[in-house]
């Protein structure tokens, strides 16, 4: 009696196990509120498994992107002759790929130099035209 061959055993072994996992992370997804952040990072480990297993050189797994962000600031300057004083806030809310939410609180204050031009027309109380062109080097 001959042995039984056992090329792609592994193979074969090697698919059950990733079906296996793919399908307890299914699972435990579904009980989660953040299912899309899990399933990516389900998928990206199980493709960095394969890589492995198929001798690459595989490289960590990408950071988090921004899905969506919004931002508000508040800016004020004051122009003296041509000297600009100046400063401000901002916030910026950016909701990540992974679910977690960053959040950046800045503040800067500005003294420069300012300088510009400009042109108002006014006729009578009804209309009224302008422009200007300012410049400043902060």
């Amino acid at each position: 009696m001959r042995p039984r061959s056992t090329s792609g055993q592994a193979a074969v072994e090697y698919i059950a196990v990733v079906a296996l996992v793919a399908i307890v992370f299914a699972i435990a997804g579904a009980f989660t509120l953040n299912g899309r952040a899990i399933a990516a990072a389900t998928m990206g480990q199980l493709k960095r498994g394969l890589c492995i297993v198929e001798g690459h050189d595989c490289k960590v797994v990408h950071p988090p992107c921004t899905v969506s962000s919004s931002g508000s600031s508040d800016d004020w300057h004051v122009d003296i002759a041509i000297v600009r004083i100046g400063g401000g806030k901002a916030a910026l809310v950016e909701h990540q790929s992974d679910g977690r939410i960053l959040v950046t609180l800045t503040d800067h204050a500005d003294l420069g130099v300012s300088t510009g031009f400009g042109l108002n027309l006014k006729l009578g109380d009804k209309l009224a035209f302008g422009g200007e062109v300012p410049g400043a080097s902060l």
